[in-house]
């Protein structure tokens, strides 16, 4: 499988690219705000990040394997390791990014950029919560809604940490559902979990992952009650669905809509 060649699968790979590598993050949303009204943010596009590579005279044989690899590709794609970062991105060389210096006998200076290309799966997906995530509240800072509702959520400002950033909706109807959008690769669901909490559905792109029990006899605070790890940079619909059932201990069906934490 293409996620699995990786161009420098080792520290000590001769196909690790020289210092300097300037990385280029897209920015995906875009902002406006009215003369006399509040600010707006909305995601346009999926763009992954940008690489710009160079390999400073470089002997001929590594010239030759970044040849080789940049024709291999040409219609593929391949894994890319950012070693300091410990992270792995799949995608390929830009179209007609890779060009070649001769420098001196038996070296060449090579460039080439790296673009990462959304929607293909990965040699290994991003992990590190709390470093490399981001949060989506039930609403923002301007107290718009970032989850769309469906039903007769309620709104709840119960404090934090019993909440994350003290507030969620709540609901205890059967099929009542609540959806984010986001771009970037896996997600966790937070929710406190409490006397009354009943079972919810957990849904990606519209395929139903499982389900998750919010039901303890004490409160606990906040804290990811699912996790999906395994998901491809994209735009992404997680849907949280109101079963209607509930452990038997538990004296209702509750289901919060709390925060989604994103793996970017």
């Amino acid at each position: 499988m293409s996620e699995q060649n990786i161009l420098n699968p080792t520290a000590a790979s001769t196909l690790n690219p020289d210092y300097s590598i300037p990385i280029d993050d897209p920015d995906i949303a875009a902002m406006w705000q009215a003369r006399s009204g509040r600010s707006y943010i909305r995601n346009t596009q999926a763009r992954g990040q940008v690489f710009q590579l160079h390999w400073e005279k470089a002997d001929f044989n590594t010239y030759r394997a970044l040849r080789q690899w940049h024709r291999q590709y040409r219609n593929d794609f391949f894994s890319f390791q950012d070693i300091e970062d410990g992270r792995y991105y799949t995608g390929r060389f830009a179209e007609g990014s890779f060009k070649h210096e001769r420098v001196m006998n038996n070296q060449v200076t090579v460039q080439a950029v790296f673009v990462e290309v959304p929607g293909m799966p990965m040699f290994q997906y991003p992990g590190n919560w709390g470093v490399d995530s981001v949060f989506l509240e039930e609403r923002d800072s301007f107290g718009s809604d970032l989850v769309k509702l469906t039903g007769s959520w309620s709104f709840e400002t119960l404090g934090s940490p019993l909440c994350h950033g003290g507030s969620n909706y709540n609901s205890s109807t059967t099929n009542d559902a609540a959806e984010w959008v986001y771009f970037g690769y896996g997600f966790r669901v937070w929710a406190l979990r409490w006397s009354g909490g009943g079972i919810a559905e957990v849904s990606l792109d519209g395929t139903v992952l499982g389900t998750y029990d919010t039901f303890n006899a004490t409160n606990v605070n906040a804290a990811p009650l699912w996790t999906q790890q395994n998901v491809s940079l994209g735009q992404h619909r997680v849907k949280l669905r109101a079963t209607g059932t509930k452990n038997a201990s538990s004296s209702g069906f509750n289901v919060r809509a709390d925060a989604l934490e994103v793996m970017r």
